[in-house]
């Protein structure tokens, strides 16, 4: 006659509990590593626009400087949307750019632009905050630590290092 046998069963074609833990804790340690390497990349970026927005104006300075004598005699801060950098610096350096840059995160700090004279001698600066604490800088100083906002960065255009009086 026939016999039937119950089929066996194999509990032994799974994952134990401890396998899918480490499993998880393995992804969940790569997933954490790489943002925060991609957080740091991230800020590593934003400080190289903001150089290359501080290069870009220099030279709008510059070319003002040559076209007129004189560098734009206000201040202000990008930050500031009613101040100096949107209601004098952008429309006197418009013929040399379409639109002042701004910092990448919009801080309030911002950029800033000041300008000072001495003894017929006039020179600007730019200031600019910075995220990363060693950014390998040749064109610009360690000026100070703002605390929140970050390490403050100075490019000089004219003969600003030699003027001792200054004005915004």
């Amino acid at each position: 006659m026939f016999r039937f046998q119950a089929a066996k069963s194999n509990n032994n074609s799974g994952f134990t509990l401890i396998e899918l833990l480490v499993v998880i804790a393995i992804i969940g340690l790569l997933s954490t590593i790489s943002i925060v390497a991609l957080n740091s990349t991230r800020s590593r970026a934003r400080d190289a626009k903001r150089l290359g927005d501080m290069s870009q104006i220099a030279k709008a300075l510059d070319m003002y400087y040559n076209d007129n004598g004189a560098y734009p005699s206000c201040g202000g801060s990008s930050g500031d949307k009613n101040g100096g950098w949107y209601t004098c610096l952008q429309p006197a350096l418009s013929p040399y750019m379409s639109k002042l840059p701004h910092d990448p995160l919009e801080k309030s700090s911002g950029y800033y632009y000041t300008v000072a004279w001495a003894n017929n001698k006039q020179g600007a600066q730019l200031i600019f905050f910075l995220e990363n604490t060693n950014p390998n800088l040749s064109s610009a100083r360690f000026s100070w630590y703002a605390g929140d906002y970050g390490y403050a960065y100075v490019h000089e255009v004219g003969q600003y290092n030699r003027i001792t009086s200054y004005g915004y």
